[in-house]
């Protein structure tokens, strides 16, 4: 767990509201050694690139790269399966005072789970994700939330260990294995296919058909009220996705090949 929290940590590097307030700090530090022209420039550069990454055009941009091999699928054309393997990411714990899951901004992936099981494209869920911090697991809080969505407990498998998409993929594999599975559906976020279907498939090699059910697609595709060009939360959130996931995939790769 030690490991999970350090590579957590370490990821807030990547995040340009992080880069920036670094840049920020570093200049100040510039600034009270006398060195202004260098100082203004870090500052300059700390703002522009805050500004840029919490642009529409940028954030899309990004998660076209993303997403472009995994569009919102067609539902009556995917093939049966002997198994759906929703990946955690979906709740962010306990609400205060609650004894269900906080849902967040992936949740899609459990209207896509619901869909893919009501339209009896398998008749296995496999639910992974386990605890950070040592509470509840991702798995556990998901599961509540799909049976109360209508799915059976009794067609729910639980993999409650996974910290990580790695984990994810070499936990739930012995789980395919008893069961004697051979085919999957596999539910994430589209922005984090890549890296996953790439994973699962290194994992589970020729044993196991990976289907991808990408679900949550991030990329805008109305014409925003504003301007593209003028900054706001939520495309600087996506731009933190989209770094993520494009340095995690290359370190993956790396990692693994």
């Amino acid at each position: 767990m030690t490991v999970f929290l350090i590579k957590k940590w370490l990821s807030l590097i990547l995040f340009p509201l992080s880069q920036s307030i670094l840049m920020v700090a570093l200049s100040l530090v510039l600034f009270s050694r006398s060195c202004r022209q260098v100082a203004f420039t870090m500052l300059l550069l700390a703002l522009a690139w805050l500004w840029l990454s919490s642009t529409a055009v940028f954030a899309d941009w990004l998660l076209t790269d993303l997403e472009k091999d995994f569009e919102s699928p067609t539902f009556s054309s995917l093939p049966k399966a002997d198994a759906i393997v929703l990946l955690g990411g979906a709740t962010s714990g306990f609400s205060h005072g609650g004894d269900m899951g906080n849902l967040n901004e992936s949740a899609d992936r459990l209207i896509t789970t619901l869909k893919l099981f009501k339209l009896r494209k398998a008749p296995l869920v496999i639910v992974t994700g386990g605890a950070a911090n040592g509470g509840v697991s991702e798995a556990s809080l998901m599961r509540d939330i799909l049976e109360l969505m209508g799915i059976p407990l009794e067609a729910i498998i639980l993999e409650e260990k996974a910290v990580d998409t790695k984990q994810n993929a070499e936990f739930t594999a012995k789980i395919l294995h008893d069961q004697q599975v051979s085919k999957i559906l596999l539910v994430t976020s589209a922005y984090h296919m890549r890296r996953a279907k790439w994973i699962f498939d290194r994992t589970l090699g020729s044993e196991v058909e990976v289907i991808p059910v990408a679900s949550d697609h991030q990329r805008s595709i109305a014409d925003p009220i504003l301007s593209r060009w003028i900054p706001s939360v939520r495309d600087l959130s996506r731009t933190s996705f989209a770094i993520k996931e494009i340095i995690g995939y290359w370190v993956y790769r790396q990692s693994l090949i």
